[in-house]
């Protein structure tokens, strides 16, 4: 039994995200690459982190067989060896049941990454035009150029199984890939401000993977003066509505995880194939959020975002 089933509560799946943007000068191919290059890294070190933790638990699980034939024998008449390969099948299935119980069940490192530059259109729609000039007041309080020319601004979001990742993202960022190395160096020199938070996943539909989704939508809230159990299930509802009416490949509700980031505590995305439905999907879930008052913060003070998705 892992910490995670003796408290009762699933292992959490992360958003680890970074805010960056292109320093003036910089060509937008070239840093898309570096930042495509990263992703790619930060898999491949992933896969290799896992060899390494499989090939210590299999070096665990041979010492562990090993002592327990030495202190056996001990206390048996007959020798050991007269069925070696059937005590060691016992003994490593015994073994690899107790490391499964205590062990949490969480995928080693980055298991889905995407990449999206954000973009503004001009917008008819007053509700969409009020939420698109929150979105942009809020990153200039973080300190991002939002200026017509300046709209080289991306979001990096990394997901993974459990807060044990978050250490393993930063080993291999740190001390696998380079901080200052190859990709991860160049992109950091061609960048501007950096701004990271990380949210745990609440409800989704569809994968976390882009898939053939090509746009993105950002709905950032607060929760206000409400209960977390009526707020989150009625979210999740509302949600699955948007998705049954259009048919969108991806929708999902993230929380911020306890003091990790800035900004509200709440966002959903929505990802669609092309523009129009990714723009519809937001007036679709602001409808129906307007005839729930639960949801009177998100009308009057969300804000809105919209990604072309790169990666």
């Amino acid at each position: 039994m892992s910490i995670y089933s003796a408290l009762s509560i699933d292992v959490p799946v992360i958003a680890y995200s970074a805010l960056h943007q292109m320093k003036k000068g910089a060509g937008e191919k070239e840093y898309v690459k570096t930042i495509h290059d990263l992703h790619t890294m930060l898999r491949a070190e992933t896969a290799a982190v896992a060899d390494v933790w499989n090939n210590h638990l299999k070096e665990i699980t041979a010492s562990s067989i090993q002592t327990m034939r030495g202190n056996l024998s001990q206390f048996l008449t007959l020798p050991l060896d007269t069925d070696v390969k059937e005590i060691h099948r016992i003994l490593e299935d015994q073994i690899g049941h107790v490391l499964s119980q205590a062990l949490p069940a969480a995928q080693l490192g980055v298991f889905a990454s995407t990449e999206g530059r954000f973009f503004w259109e001009r917008e008819q729609n007053a509700q969409l035009q009020a939420m698109l000039a929150r979105g942009k007041d809020h990153l200039r309080k973080i300190k991002f150029r939002t200026k017509e020319e300046d709209h080289f601004i991306f979001e990096s979001d990394f997901f993974v199984e459990s807060g044990l990742n978050l250490d393993i993202i930063e080993h291999i960022v740190r001390d696998r890939i380079g901080i200052y190395a190859r990709g991860h160096g160049q992109h950091i020199r061609q960048s501007d401000p950096f701004v990271f938070a990380a949210h745990n996943l609440v409800h989704v539909t569809g994968t976390l993977e882009s898939g053939d989704s090509k746009y993105e939508s950002v709905i950032h809230f607060t929760k206000g003066r409400v209960q977390y159990a009526p707020f989150r299930k009625g979210l999740t509802e509302l949600l699955e509505s948007v998705h049954g009416e259009l048919g969108l490949p991806h929708c999902s509700l993230w929380q911020r995880k306890l003091g990790l980031g800035v900004g509200t505590e709440f966002h959903i995305r929505m990802r669609a194939r092309d523009r129009k439905l990714v723009r519809d999907s937001v007036l679709e879930f602001m409808k129906g959020a307007e005839k729930n008052p639960l949801y009177s913060t998100i009308v009057n003070k969300g804000y809105l975002v919209t990604k072309e998705l790169t990666r």
